[in-house]
């Protein structure tokens, strides 16, 4: 048997384009990204709430971070924090008056010819930098307070009202800001809903549903997160990201406003990083690439099986979607064809339709090092694939 599986693993080294790592920190590069923040809200009262059926869904059907995170309280350190890696020693919510010339994902977007624009709900004009119109409020409005013609500042341009959101979403910018009002970010309770968390919900599948089914087949990608908790400690928030390249499942990795921005500037090539971004780690685990997977066209059930990060430290992400019921069977071998882990109770065996997503962590992991191989077999059909533990620091 191991002399079987051996010759297997050098006819597929030799032959076919499974066995070519993935590079460290691998994110995909986007044609759009579109980012929408409700507040104050913990991460508790919106997961498994019914009454945020929409978002529920967004998390079901892509990546579900279980440990995002506020950095701030109150509201405007948040936003600064998320557009520009500082709450540049703002501590509270009252106007700022002055214009920031300090690095920020609007100019490293310009700069690097790409675009970015803000829409903000009810705002009543471009460019507009009063404090409070109506249920409009700035402290929401984080790339507004770095407008002008100095160093590090973006035209007055890209500080547009909702109703600027196009319908052609190819004509969207690199990156757009989506600011709810203060009753669609369920900041203050409003009629008819009189309910927080379904006011944002209702919003978003209002506004940005046609663009959530858009983006999926358009390398386009939907973030919806929250700027705080309702003011505790913790300051635990919901996070959801769908569209392209994304794997479906729950996140358990500890994420904040700064990783995220650091998403925001790798998803679109940029080579600086505004800052506390440029030491945030990457969220480089939950995208799809052409080098980790397996098309299972030819089993009795259609299957996609997918790896991920590669090479990794600690943990592999496997993640299996099947059209229909299917037995799967994990393994991993390290090269001479040593079995050091096969899927048991954890994983494997008969699956039903749908994505399935899994984290091996295993003690016979933990003391592996250097190139592995990882075997997924659906319905009879094996197929394999390098992957790369390496030690952490």
């Amino acid at each position: 048997m191991k002399t079987s599986f051996t010759s297997l693993i050098i006819s597929t080294l030799l032959c076919c384009c499974f066995f070519v790592p993935d590079a460290i920190g691998q994110t995909p590069q986007f044609s759009h990204i579109v980012i929408v923040i409700g507040e104050n809200t913990d991460a508790s009262a919106v997961f498994g709430n019914a009454n945020a059926p929409y978002i529920n869904n967004l998390a079901a059907t892509g990546a579900k971070f279980s440990n995002s995170f506020a950095v701030f309280h109150p509201s405007q350190p948040n936003y600064l924090a998320l557009y520009s890696g500082s709450n540049q020693g703002v501590t509270g919510d009252a106007f700022i008056s002055t214009f920031y010339t300090t690095a920020n994902l609007g100019r490293e977007l310009i700069d690097a010819q790409k675009t970015y624009t803000t829409y903000s709900e009810t705002m009543p004009s471009v460019g507009y930098n009063g404090n409070t119109s109506g249920k409009y409020a700035r402290k929401h409005n984080p790339a507004a307070n770095w407008v002008g013609t100095g160093v590090n500042q973006i035209p007055a341009t890209t500080n547009q009202p909702f109703t600027a959101f196009p319908t052609d979403f190819n004509t969207l910018p690199s990156v757009a800001m989506v600011v709810p009002d203060l009753c669609s970010d369920g900041h203050d309770l409003c009629a008819p809903l009189n309910n927080s968390v379904k006011q944002y919900d209702t919003w978003v599948q209002t506004n940005l549903d046609a663009y959530k089914q858009w983006c999926k087949d358009h390398n386009s990608l939907l973030i919806v997160t929250y700027d705080e908790d309702d003011n505790t400690s913790v300051n635990k928030i919901a996070t959801v990201f769908y569209g392209a390249h994304v794997v479906p499942g729950v996140y358990a990795q500890t994420i904040n406003h700064y990783n995220v921005l650091r998403l925001l500037e790798d998803a679109n090539g940029l080579a600086t990083h505004a800052g506390a971004a440029a030491t945030a780690t990457p969220i480089d685990f939950c995208w799809e690439s052409a080098t980790n997977v397996l098309n299972y066209n030819d089993a009795a059930a259609t299957a996609v099986v997918s790896s991920y990060p590669n090479p990794f430290v600690s943990s592999l992400n496997v993640s299996v979607t099947l059209e229909e019921e299917a037995t799967v069977q994990v393994e991993i071998f390290d090269l001479p064809g040593r079995l050091i882990y096969s899927a048991q109770n954890d994983f494997g065996g008969l699956l039903g339709a749908g994505v399935h997503h899994f984290q091996i962590n295993s003690p016979e992991l933990s003391s592996a090092n250097g190139m592995l191989v990882l075997r997924v077999t659906v319905n009879g059909e094996t197929k394999a694939r390098l992957v790369q533990k390496i030690k952490g620091e």
